[in-house]
């Protein structure tokens, strides 16, 4: 038999756990066999490791029941008894080294240690509000996801908060926030600058309410993009707002799918109509507080990556503030047909690569929408990998590692008052800022439910789940529904991601080492953050 780690130089690593004959079953491990080998995903050690054929046809039977070694003998017939025998006997004795255990997993709630120290952070080191003031926007964007496309998503409300509201935000803010070196509002909608007197008067109370030599207080506002005028431009300059403006890419690709809902015209030319008249007036604002979103959709080209080189655009990506983001799926096999077809091509692409062994040498052959798409995903093989070894090595208790720290220094306020996770789960309420209260029985019975779900013992991506409320957000009915199609989604994109990574590192042996090059980065920039800290 053959049992052995592609990767070179993990350190040694021993993960708890008992073994029985009749507790090999449901093993968390995943099976891939590729033209050239046959692979066992190891989720506790999150390894991947390659196997021979009789290993693997044994294990397909013991991670789905137990069977004993003479019953295994029988069904696998078409191989030579003792052959079967000897494999059995020597993928009990890898447990040994820590491998195919089973149990050893568990997630334990975030607030479990002591409820004072949940409330004394969310009492008194609040961090920062999303405040969603206004549910009303002048575009009717084509993949939005407030625009009906996502069934679990609130829709637009059509309605801004008030002022008596907005103030007991930043009040609930500033009294919550005393010991906090820092906090940050980020204003998002709708298109929040429709409401942009609004924000001026907030941002006025909420400084000389705490006194900006107490606190930093950093303000974000996430736009289309299309609003802007004189007064605005001034109150923007002269309290450092950071301003994001939406725009995916070439007047083509744009217009495509961010439409005024006025009269269906695209939006690019107002939108840079007005990222040159932010540079004429104050060109260090510009290169210090302006920064630029954009959606890949699946329908865009590669002519896209010449929009990155305008003259208004180039110094934004060059200071690092652009973000560019993948068209979100809906997280349900069933309705994400295109996104796995758009996954199949780029997996297929990649199999054709030669002679790489660094991810900068893919990303050199790609296009820049080849390469984003690449990063989000089959990337995901080596990351996970390598940042279990740097992060949670020899841990039972595996947090999930997506998402916001819901309920723990920061929330989202709606129009109404209400304060939910986030603005993408809304009907996740954890507090009220008209109340001037959290509701820390609703925050502790979120926790628990998110934490405790009894198939994760079983699955494969257990220790690198990209699970977050906002993914499963819906009426309390469907939590049950929307999360087993969370899950399915996972293992598929998973499986499907890690199938092309095989395949790519046999095409290129080298890619084999790219995870022991990514934990010594690790640990290189963990060290530096220690000698700096000291």
């Amino acid at each position: 038999m053959r049992f052995d780690t592609p990767q070179c130089n993990y350190q040694e690593q021993k993960i708890t756990g008992s073994f029985k004959d009749e507790l090999f079953g449901n093993l968390p491990v995943e099976l891939f066999r590729t033209k050239r080998g046959y692979y066992v995903f190891d989720a506790h050690n999150v390894r991947m490791v390659t196997v021979d054929q009789v290993s693997y046809d044994i294990l397909q039977i013991l991670r789905e029941r137990d069977a004993g070694v003479d019953e295994i003998v029988r069904l696998l017939d078409h191989h030579p008894a003792q052959q079967v025998r000897e494999a059995f006997e020597e993928l009990k004795a890898v447990q040994d080294e820590s491998f195919l255990l089973r149990g050893s997993f568990s997630r334990t709630p975030r607030f479990a240690d002591t409820d004072t120290r949940m409330k004394q952070r969310l009492t008194e080191e609040m961090a920062g509000l999303t405040i969603s003031i206004t549910g009303k926007c002048n575009l009717g964007c084509s993949y939005c996801v407030y625009g009906g496309k996502y069934d679990a998503q609130r829709k637009l409300s059509g309605t801004s908060m008030s002022w008596e509201t907005l103030k007991n935000a930043m009040i609930f803010l500033a009294d919550h926030s005393r010991r906090s070196k820092s906090i940050q509002v980020d204003f998002f909608g709708g298109e929040p600058l429709l409401e942009y007197r609004l924000i001026e008067r907030a941002v006025v109370f909420l400084k000389s309410r705490i006194g900006t030599r107490q606190r930093k207080v950093d303000i974000t506002v996430a736009s289309n993009g299309t609003i802007l005028n004189d007064q605005l431009l001034e109150f923007l300059v002269k309290h450092k707002v950071y301003l994001q403006f939406s725009i995916d890419g070439n007047r083509e690709q744009h217009d495509r799918h961010r439409t005024f809902k006025a009269n269906g015209r695209g939006s690019f030319e107002k939108i840079m109509k007005n990222l040159e008249k932010i540079y004429t007036f104050d060109p260090e604002y510009y290169h210090s507080y302006i920064r630029i979103k954009a959606v890949q959709t699946l329908d865009q080209d590669d002519s896209n990556d010449e929009f990155w080189q305008h003259p208004l655009i180039k110094p934004v990506v060059k200071n690092g503030h652009v973000s560019i983001l993948q068209l979100r799926p809906n997280f349900d096999i069933e309705k994400d047909g295109d996104y796995f077809d758009k996954l199949q091509r780029l997996g297929e692409r990649s199999l054709d690569l030669r002679n790489v062994e660094t991810l900068e040498d893919i990303q050199k052959v790609l296009t820049q929408k080849e390469w984003m798409f690449f990063h989000s995903t089959i990337f995901r093989f080596f990351d996970v990998q390598a940042v279990y070894n740097l992060y949670m090595r020899d841990k039972a208790d595996v947090p999930f590692t997506k998402g916001c720290l819901y309920g723990y220094k920061e929330g989202n306020v709606e129009p109404s008052g209400k304060i939910t996770i986030c603005h993408l789960a809304t009907n996740w309420i954890i507090g009220d800022v008209n109340e001037g209260r959290w509701y820390f029985d609703k925050i502790r019975k979120y926790d628990q439910r998110i934490h405790r779900w009894s198939s994760c013992s079983g699955c494969f991506v257990q220790r690198f789940c990209d699970l977050c409320p906002e993914k499963i957000d819906g009426a309390e009915v469907s939590y049950t529904k929307s999360r087993s199609r969370f899950c399915q989604f996972q293992r598929k994109n998973y499986r499907t991601v890690f199938s092309y990574a095989l395949g790519l590192c046999e095409a290129n042996p080298g890619f084999w080492n790219e995870v022991d090059r990514l934990i010594e980065v690790g640990y290189r920039r963990e060290e530096t953050k220690t000698r700096e800290a000291a």
